[in-house]
């Protein structure tokens, strides 16, 4: 099974207006979304159009938990849960996960 390539890949984001504005200056695709009915119209709309990785506001990601879920096992788009208050640390456990998964050990075991 491969995964269709387009010719405009792209970073997303998807929250809060005032958490995801600032992306957009660093070039990152800015869906505004207030509950995880408009998450879920924003986040397949930039899936098929090309959408590589997808930063999601924490409450919105665990709203979506069940659909996300279904992209787990797929090379792209990896979608990474972000806080505005606590974004490092969903982050790095997020990153974590990834290269666990990739390379079979994790970041602690080095």
């Amino acid at each position: 099974m491969s995964t269709r390539q387009t010719e405009s890949q792209f970073f997303a984001v998807f929250g809060s207006e005032d958490v995801v504005s600032g992306y957009r200056a660093v070039g990152f695709q800015v869906n505004v979304c207030r509950n995880r009915s408009e998450f879920e119209e924003a986040f397949e709309r930039a899936r098929t159009a090309g959408a590589v990785l997808c930063l999601v506001e924490e409450g919105l990601f665990l709203a979506a938990r069940e659909r996300i879920s279904a992209f787990r096992e797929k090379p792209l788009p990896v979608i990474i849960p972000f806080s505005a208050r606590d974004g490092l640390a969903a982050l790095d456990r997020q990153i974590r996960e990834i290269r666990l998964r990739a390379t079979g050990t994790d970041i602690q075991e080095r």
